[in-house]
């Protein structure tokens, strides 16, 4: 389905931060997050981490719903530490970075600046000091495909955010709602794309998440560490069936852009496991599947037609049920098989995982926080509390901004291992730690009410 390569072109940009409560230096690592403009009916955000001493990034992205249907591509590009020139005292960021040989695949060139900063307080007791700006400059990439061909965004506006102090314990989450999911990845290959599907049969919340495709693209050959496309589907019916034995299921869609539907029967045996949560627990029972006919295709506006059939066999597809059982002592059990997932959803959809950036985050609507790690155990903290605009801008300002609604379910008593860094999901939230190193058990644990170090 590739549609040829992606390569960056100049990026050159300043933030300037909006005036604030006085605030101390910056410290540890600085995420930015930050979102505005719109290029052929997408809207535009980037997400940014520097200060990391070594595992620095960008990430810049291209979101659209049409209908309950939402498009939504992601490219990510790793930043050398010696390209990144950081003023804590005054919140000002440089960044210049060759992309490509002699800079033939394109430049990032822009500053985030701005005094006076302000200290915000964390859920249980933690602070940090956050930088309201807007992003003013130019963004240019040069995508490689018919549709978007070299995207431009000048305007964005958003937050940056420091290491904070680390907040108190809390209590555990309440119970969630009974639920059937599907969550598979196509068997990733350097030379062949990596496929993901996601179905669920309840919507939690507000957030309609019913079906996802997507695919993970090559890299070869380009300046990105990371290409991701995904269409996603929302709505009140569900498109997933199954029954309590989890020996069969089907998937379905509504049609236009994605389209079709699939089969699939057990291909293993059932796994229990039981976690607490506040006034009871949760019994989580998961069977391995495998696809046995059908087709779903998802015609995207840039890279053409997707197409996931029985090719998802080669990798991992887990049928599960969820049900919640109050007032009665938990018996805590594990399930045996480790995910590999480049990023997932907490089984609430409260918390969103990018394991490739090693870092999590909670719905964008505040109150929200987030957390990321580095190679060495290093945790940064973010919180916003409060609904709040900056000047001039109609995007609230959070921690996260950038949130994929589509990614898979990373279900309690599943862990998952990617990039260094091992998640495990549980009723008090996805506890990331490095998976070895210096640095092995250090990491954090993130729920919709807190954000904590732990190791």
């Amino acid at each position: 389905m590739r549609r040829g390569f992606a390569s960056v072109g100049l990026i050159g940009l300043t933030l300037t931060a909006v005036p604030a409560a006085q605030a101390g230096p910056l410290h540890g690592t600085i995420s930015i997050s930050v979102l505005g403009g719109r290029v052929h009916g997408y809207g535009a955000s980037l997400a940014a981490v520097v200060g990391t001493g070594g595992d620095d990034g960008l990430t810049f992205g291209l979101g659209k719903m049409t209908g309950r249907v939402t498009q939504s591509h992601a490219w990510s590009v790793p930043l050398p530490s010696s390209d990144v020139t950081i003023n804590r005292a005054k919140a000002s960021i440089r960044v210049v970075d060759h992309l490509g040989p002699g800079g033939t695949d394109g430049e990032l060139n822009f500053t985030f600046s701005g005094l006076p900063r302000r200290q915000n307080l964390l859920p249980c007791s933690g602070k940090h000091n956050v930088v309201k700006g807007a992003l003013n400059g130019t963004i240019r990439i040069r995508i490689g495909d018919s549709f978007f061909k070299t995207v431009t965004v000048k305007h964005m506006t958003g937050v940056a955010s420091d290491t904070p102090s680390p907040p108190a314990h809390c209590p555990l989450p309440p119970c969630p709602p009974s639920s059937y999911s599907l969550d598979g990845t196509g068997a990733s290959s350097p030379t062949v794309p990596s496929l993901r599907l996601d179905a669920s049969s309840i919507a939690v919340r507000g957030d309609q998440l019913r079906l996802l495709v997507g695919v993970s693209e090559l890299t070869a050959g380009t300046p990105f560490s990371e290409i991701l496309h995904k269409m996603s589907v929302a709505g009140t019916k569900s498109l997933l069936a199954t029954n309590p034995n989890l020996t069969s299921a089907t998937v379905s869609t509504p049609g236009g852009a994605l389209s079709g539907g699939l089969s699939l029967v057990a291909s293993g045996p059932l796994t229990t496991s039981r976690y607490a949560c506040k006034g009871g627990y949760v019994e989580a029972i998961s069977r391995p599947v495998q696809v046995t006919t059908g087709l779903l295709t998802a015609a995207f506006d840039s890279i053409g037609t997707l197409s996931e059939d029985t090719n998802l066999n080669s990798g991992f597809l887990l049928l599960q049920m969820l049900k919640s059982v109050p007032n009665e002592p938990p018996t805590m059990s594990h399930p045996h098989s480790t995910l590999h997932l480049r990023e997932f959803l907490s089984p609430d959809r409260k918390v969103w995982c990018v394991v490739e950036d090693r870092g999590c985050g909670t719905y964008p609507q505040p109150p929200t926080r987030a957390a990321q790690i580095d190679r060495q155990g290093n945790v940064t903290l973010c919180d916003v509390p409060t609904l709040t605009y900056p000047p001039g801008g109609h995007v609230p300002l959070g921690c996260f901004q950038n949130w994929n609604n589509s990614a898979p379910i990373l279900r309690y008593g599943q862990s998952d291992l990617y990039n260094g860094v091992l998640c495990t999901s549980a009723t008090n939230g996805i506890t990331c730690t490095v998976a070895s190193g210096a640095g092995k058990g250090k990491g954090f644990r993130i729920n919709k009410r807190e954000a904590v170090k732990v190791g």
